[in-house]
């Protein structure tokens, strides 16, 4: 069921989810965020905000909501 998950199933999607993007223009960062249901988490993708209607942007993975933060402050990992 798609969803916020336990922690344990965020972490696991966050790393498999950061090896995806890896090298993309638009990706920043990839953190856990909670939701206000109790104990279950969404992920937090930053995107540069060149990239807004880039089609690869997720806002979803393995079924865990991803929550789209556009800012340009960053610069991608490893530049």
């Amino acid at each position: 069921m798609a969803g916020p998950k336990p922690i344990e199933e965020v972490r696991a999607a966050k790393a498999k989810l950061a090896k995806r993007c890896e090298g993309r223009a638009w990706f920043r960062g990839i953190g856990i965020a909670p939701t206000k249901q109790r104990d279950l988490f969404k992920l937090r993708v930053t995107v540069d905000p060149s990239a807004k209607g880039e089609g690869d942007v997720p806002t979803e993975y393995e079924g865990i909501p991803v929550e789209v933060v556009f800012l340009s402050a960053y610069k991608p990992r490893g530049a």
